[in-house]
């Protein structure tokens, strides 16, 4: 919801939006739409096949994550975080612990007041006027996705948790 009300903020701003989904929140996402009625909003209900998800979110210049003001998420990382900094794009989040235990703001990740479209309104015409920042974050994102989160790191690091005290 917070994106469909800072999308609105940015209707007349040459901001457009692809929202991609059909989750949990489906009839709260339609209401909004349906009161707000944003012009920059495209939407895409139907189950993708992956290379056409990921042709879609190639085509974007920032990917949002969480930006909610939720409790969950405190302690989740989202999938969604797992594949934007794979494509080498920048990501764009709500200020929350769980995430943040991972990517450092304003180095390897964008982040905002969580629930607070005006915040979120106000960083993403920041970054439409700062391109070189967007690009900054998601070559750093991408390394730390390289360095750290791909399947091969991720199975290293848990070996050696399970034998560390062996």
């Amino acid at each position: 919801l917070t994106v469909i009300e800072a999308a609105k903020k940015l209707e007349n701003k040459g901001v457009w939006f692809l929202i991609i989904g059909h989750g949990f929140m489906y009839r709260e996402v339609n209401a909004i739409m349906e009161e707000l009625k944003p012009k920059n909003i495209e939407m895409v209900t139907e189950r993708l096949p992956e290379k056409e998800l990921r042709n879609h979110m190639l085509s974007c210049h920032v990917s949002l994550g969480q930006l909610a003001d939720h409790p969950r998420l405190l302690r989740t990382l989202p999938a969604k975080l797992y594949e934007s900094l794979a494509l080498g794009l920048p990501y764009l989040t709500g200020r929350n612990a769980g995430v943040l235990e991972l990517l450092k703001e304003g180095e390897n990740c964008i982040a905002v007041e969580p629930g607070n479209p005006d915040d979120l309104a106000e960083k993403i015409l920041y970054l439409k006027d700062n391109p070189e920042t967007l690009q900054k974050v998601a070559e750093q994102g991408y390394n730390l996705y390289k360095e750290r989160l791909t399947s091969r790191e991720l199975a290293k690091e848990f070996i050696s948790d399970c034998f560390k005290n062996r």
